[in-house]
């Protein structure tokens, strides 16, 4: 049930994602009803602790646009058309923020902006702006796209035409941008600067810059390429320079977007970066906490479900520490619509899988373990710029490729090509958690600690692993899902043991790649039952590994149809040591096992817990030991499977491919 509250504070929540025109200003009508959740508190904060220019990334969903948008409402001096500046009481404005005043000042026992309010609100000419439809293929296009945003700006203020302040030149200046009349690319580099410039001298005041989308230009250069990338960073540099250089015109701005790497046209030592996540004082404005998921609802079962259904993006690090909830979701589950967290696109992931440094770490992500990765330097973001267009060029080039080669050549050809280093797997990952894949655990100056904050981040990330390994081993959805419910059925049951064998062998039979090692047995038959745990609730996939001998990757356990007993069931994977006595030594000797399987019960003669264990020999035959015990029994059983195709096929693979290298040369 959605109360007359959560539907009122959801036009809030949603404004980022309906994109209404900024002209409108949707805050009013929330700010007008008395059932709201209160942000306000955020302009005093921001008033009070950024007095310069900052740069604010979060992923999407969090309101970055909502908040934006109560800046310009509350800073920005109304004036009628001919610029006359209306006296604030007489303004719908400055009412809706009085009854929020009221409402908040009933519910907390005072208002946060019984001083800051009558001597701020409608104080600065605001200049609002977004990067959204900047384009990026040719110079050319760029500066007309950057020409047609300022034309919008310029038209914002139509009462410079006529002010007094202004010379007979600079009224001409603003009549022929307003008429599209310049076409001179310098006075376009210029335009921010001139506006904020005509601005503060009409109003004797600096201005405020809001900009969203700041780094939407970055991400299209990234994604689809472009042939002039320095000419139009160099205009844009111009461009901020321009607006930002003097604090006398612009005294304060918040630039808001996704990434850093929109640093890369920020004139150096002007904007200060804060990420979400990593500085408490802004990012407890962003998201629905969960005393404001309370108040939207007034609804215990719905809270309760809210939380069982979507738990949230989880936030942990030495600063802060919470759950939070993206609006969107939560939007989408009071409407009773799917309610999954909307994630930026990581397509292109797929050719970076071919890199064992990614592929590994990626693992060790759905795995739930921490990833640790350095920060790029300001001065390596040019780097980290290129790094992440060459992981983008490279796979809509494997598509390209795909159409004409052989997938596995295909992959090869670019894991060479990409030749990933350990700094450009950290720019990669650092992207990956600012589009909210991974949020921080622990930071200690230029070295971060990584997790997956929601289940959302986990599907996504495990589907891209999962693809992977489904197109490396020539293998089949089918048979994934297959090996999973042979999993799911193991028991002590001598036919369960041999159709769980058998799985296993056909994940492997069609691959043209060998396993040289445990990693290359075990990753992928984790890949497939973790990617697919949500299919089956019954199923609890615990992840554990021991130093020391490195034994012991998946722990899982089933809650059957029959609620009096449990099985635990344990994969340890060995690779060219396959002799019985080693797999019952590693069994017996694992310092967990009791305290994982503690909760059996064990008063009846039932199955407690089944250790597999899976090596590949030196002769290319999977071999199997299952040791399963009760509470007086320990049985053991043996399965050999001989892999019929030997890995021949990655032998005529590698002949073939030297045969077109012999032709093309």
């Amino acid at each position: 049930m959605i109360t007359k509250l959560s539907m009122v504070w959801l036009t809030l929540s949603v404004m980022e994602a309906t994109q209404p025109k900024v002209e409108e200003n949707p805050l009013l009508a929330v700010l007008k009803s008395p059932f709201y959740v209160d942000k306000t508190l955020f302009i005093e904060v921001f008033h009070d602790t950024f007095t310069s220019p900052i740069y604010f990334t979060a992923p999407r969903g969090f309101g970055k646009t909502t908040n934006l948008r109560m800046l310009k409402a509350f800073y920005e001096i109304n004036t009628s058309e001919n610029g006359t500046i209306l006296k604030k009481e007489d303004t719908e404005t400055y009412k809706a923020f009085q009854r929020a005043r009221t409402i908040t000042a009933t519910r907390a026992g005072r208002s946060p902006m019984d001083k800051f309010f009558d001597s701020n609100f409608g104080s600065q000419p605001v200049i609002y702006l977004t990067f959204k439809d900047i384009h990026h293929d040719r110079h050319e296009i760029s500066m007309n796209s950057l020409k047609w945003l300022m034309i919008h700006a310029f038209k914002a203020h139509p009462y410079l035409n006529t002010s007094e302040k202004l010379t007979p030149e600079e009224k001409t200046l603003i009549t022929q941008f307003t008429n599209n009349e310049l076409h001179n690319d310098t006075v376009i580099e210029n335009s921010g600067g001139i506006l904020a410039t005509l601005l503060s001298k009409h109003f004797d005041k600096p201005c405020l810059l809001l900009m969203d989308d700041f780094d939407a230009l970055v991400i299209k250069m990234i994604t689809y390429g472009s042939g002039h990338e320095e000419q139009i960073i160099n205009s844009v540099q111009k461009f901020l320079n321009a607006l930002l250089s003097d604090r006398k015109i612009v005294s304060r701005a918040l630039l808001t977007g996704k990434t850093h790497l929109a640093g890369y046209y920020t004139p150096p030592g002007l904007v200060k970066h804060y990420q979400f996540g990593l500085h408490s004082v802004l990012t407890k404005f962003y998201g629905a906490s969960v005393s404001e998921a309370r108040e939207i609802t007034k609804n215990r079962q719905v809270l309760y479900k809210l939380n069982y259904d979507y738990k949230g993006f989880t936030l942990t690090n030495t600063n802060y520490s919470r759950c939070i909830y993206d609006f969107e979701t939560v939007v989408k589950f009071l409407e009773n619509r799917n309610h999954t967290r909307v994630l930026d696109s990581v397509k292109f992931l797929e050719p970076v899988l071919a890199d064992k440094g990614v592929r590994d770490r990626i693992e060790l992500a759905i795995r739930m373990d921490r990833i640790p990765i350095t920060l790029a330097k300001e001065t390596d973001l040019k780097k980290c710029f290129v790094t992440m267009e060459k992981i983008y060029k490279y796979g809509q080039d494997l598509v390209d490729y795909e159409n004409y080669k052989d997938y596995n050549d295909a992959y090869g050809m670019f894991q060479s090509k990409l030749d990933l280093q350990d700094s450009n797997r950290d720019c990669l990952f650092h992207y990956l958690n600012e589009l909210g894949y991974f949020t921080v655990t622990k930071s200690d100056k230029a070295h971060l600690t990584l997790v997956v904050p929601d289940a959302a981040a986990y599907y996504t990330l495990g589907a891209q692993l999962e693809r992977f390994w489904v197109g490396h081993l020539h293998t089949t959805n089918v048979t994934a899902r297959d090996f999973v419910e042979a999993f799911i059925e193991l028991s002590d049951e001598k036919s369960t043991l041999d159709d769980f064998a058998y799985s296993v062998n056909m994940v492997f039979k069609e691959s043209p790649h060998r396993p040289n090692s445990t990693k290359d047995l075990r990753s992928p038959l984790f890949t497939f039952l973790a990617t697919r745990v949500q299919d089956h609730p019954d199923l609890e996939i615990k992840c554990s590994e021991d130093q020391h001998t490195g034994q012991v990757d998946i722990q899982a356990v089933m809650q059957h149809k029959n609620p009096s007993w449990r099985q635990g069931v344990v994969l340890d994977f060995m690779y060219n040591d396959c002799n019985e006595a080693d797999f019952a030594k590693h069994a017996k000797t694992k310092r967990y096992w009791s305290r994982i399987f503690k909760t059996v019960n064990i008063d009846t003669d039932v199955l407690t817990s089944l250790f597999v264990g899976i090596c590949l020999s030196d002769n290319d035959v999977l071999e199997f030991r299952f040791f399963n015990t009760n509470k007086t029994h320990e049985h053991t059983y043996n399965v050999s499977r001989r892999i019929k195709h030997g890995w021949k096929a990655k032998k005529m693979l590698e002949k073939n491919h030297s045969k077109n290298s012999q032709i093309n040369e």
